[in-house]
């Protein structure tokens, strides 16, 4: 038989069962929207070309993997690829004057492939299948108005660097042969 005091032992157990499962929830919550924020803010950061001490750090002691010269069809150098295992760097030579907003850089380039690889990242994240640190970033580098390098982090996979490789060079095909 249940004595007095066991009871109100055991209504006090119960009652702090579900407190410590509430808060857990809240906290839960909280979490989900940090993780939220902190893709936001990497975003803009991304987009504004800042570039943290760490990265600066992953990318000295981050091994060349592979160094491309992409060409026309007739032969011009369009760009340099220095592919390393999580980020490829794309330099435009100086003879070549690509706007960053000119359509297939702007509308196709980013627009389609960069802007929704990175989209397709966030959502990964949103669902916890890879960590927020791992999502597609890149950050785009501009002289005397044009593109000088392109820089892109988290490309994941072959499939990917592979498709990049190809939009970069169409893109930079077109716009030398509208120059033309």
């Amino acid at each position: 038989m249940k004595t007095e005091e066991t009871e109100e032992e055991i209504k006090t157990l119960a009652d702090l069962k579900k407190y410590l499962e509430d808060e857990l929830e809240k906290r839960r919550k909280e979490i989900q929207q940090l993780e939220k924020f902190l893709i936001v803010v990497n975003t803009m950061l991304a987009k504004h070309s800042f570039k943290p001490a760490v990265t600066l750090i992953e990318e000295k002691k981050e091994p060349t993997k592979k160094e491309l010269t992409l060409k026309s069809k007739s032969g011009k150098t369009l760009a340099y690829m220095k592919i390393y295992p999580t980020t490829i760097k794309i330099t435009i030579p100086e003879s070549l004057k690509v706007s960053p907003k000119s359509p297939p850089f702007k509308s196709f380039f980013i627009g389609q492939i960069l802007r929704k690889m990175q989209q397709e990242d966030l959502e990964l994240v949103k669902e916890r299948k890879i960590p927020s640190g791992k999502a597609l970033e890149y950050r785009i580098e501009i002289s005397d108005g044009n593109v000088k390098e392109i820089v892109i982090k988290n490309y994941r996979d072959e499939e990917r660097l592979k498709e990049i490789e190809r939009t970069i060079k169409w893109t930079l095909e077109t716009i030398l042969e509208k120059t033309k």
